[in-house]
C-alpha cells in the first residue's frame, strides 16, 4: 500500500483551503482589518501547506495502521 506524492499535495490543499478560509473569517470577525486577516491567510496557508505535505509524507513511511484489501 502506498500514498502518492500527488493525493499528498492535494489533500494538504484542501484541507489548507478550508482551514485558512476559517482563520481568515475568524481573525477577520475579530478584530474587523481585512488587512490582518488577508495577511494571516497568506502567510498561514503558504507555511501550513508545506508544513502539512512533509507530515502526510512523513507518515507514509510508516506501515503501522495500514492494512490491505486481504486484511480486510
Amino acid at each position: 500500500m502506498y500514498t502518492t506524492k500527488r493525493r499528498s499535495v492535494v489533500k494538504a490543499v484542501t484541507w489548507m483551503t478550508l482551514s485558512t478560509l476559517t482563520g481568515f473569517i475568524l481573525i477577520y470577525v475579530l478584530t474587523n482589518e481585512l488587512t490582518t486577516a488577508l495577511s494571516f491567510a497568506g502567510i498561514n496557508f503558504v507555511l501550513k501547506t508545506v508544513l502539512y505535505y512533509l507530515h502526510e509524507r512523513g507518515w507514509d513511511v510508516f506501515i503501522w495502521g495500514k492494512i490491505t484489501k486481504e486484511e480486510l
